[in-house]
Formats: structure tokens, C-alpha cells, sequence
């Protein structure tokens, strides 16, 4: 009985961890004087250039294909 809970309680942590780092994917920080490109499986969607956190669809829908500094 003891262990069937700890058991239970383990995959529930770790369940728990794995679904905040898949949350944790739809953030993303663009710096100033940045436009970050944004990727939909595999397929370019659109270019954000605005400063500051933004989110973003969580991995594998949405990913940060690439950083491209705009200063010169």
C-alpha cells in the first residue's frame, strides 16, 4: 500500500515537471534592437521585433527559428 502511493505520488511529480517544462517553452524574451523568427513546423509564420517577454504556442507547434540583431 505504501508503496503503490509513493509510486503513484513519483509519477505525479514527474508528470507535473515535464508539463511546466512544455509550458515553460511558450516564452520567449526579444531583445531590444532584435526580431526574433518564429517557425510552425518547420515553416516560416512570422517575424516578432517588439522588446520584452512574449509568448509564443508551446513546442512543437511554435519554435524560435532564429535571433537576427537589427543594430548596426
Amino acid at each position: 500500500m505504501i508503496l503503490e502511493t509513493v509510486i503513484v505520488a513519483g509519477a505525479l511529480i514527474a508528470g507535473g515537471g515535464a508539463a511546466v517544462g512544455w509550458l515553460s517553452s511558450m516564452i520567449m524574451n526579444v531583445r531590444e534592437k532584435q526580431e526574433v523568427l518564429i517557425e510552425s513546423f518547420g515553416k516560416y509564420t512570422k517575424t516578432v521585433n517588439t522588446p520584452g517577454l512574449r509568448l509564443k504556442k508551446p513546442w512543437p507547434f511554435e519554435t524560435v527559428a532564429e535571433r537576427v540583431p537589427t543594430a548596426l
